[in-house]
């Protein structure tokens, strides 16, 4: 999958693979793995996966609007955070949202 501004694509692919490699201690072959087929993502691993990208970029999914098909590899990931697909909060592009300080 392509989107506009590939270096997005690339930076997101990267903390994606990171968070892989650091939290779960694995590293995936290729942003195309199945990672549910293959194994690497079960029901918790999928549930920490939510929890990073709400806290990584900023993008809420509600429970009823999840879709395994777009957590299904690396790059569906980078679709989903990008295009903020099935994303509560549509107001900027999940890549784009900064986090704010507790005091603000």
């Amino acid at each position: 999958m392509s989107h506009n501004g590939s270096g997005q694509d690339e930076r997101v692919k990267r903390q994606l693979s990171d968070w892989f490699l650091t939290k779960l201690n694995l590293e995936i072959p290729s942003a195309d793995t199945d990672l549910f087929e293959t194994g690497v993502l079960d029901s918790l691993g999928f549930v920490e996966l939510m929890l990073h990208l709400e806290q990584e970029f900023g993008i809420k999914v509600a429970l009823d609007q999840v879709e395994i098909d777009h957590f299904r590899s690396i790059e569906r990931m980078v679709a989903f955070v990008l295009t903020g697909s099935g994303a509560e909060d549509r107001r900027r592009p999940p890549a784009f949202r900064r986090r704010r300080s507790a005091g603000r």
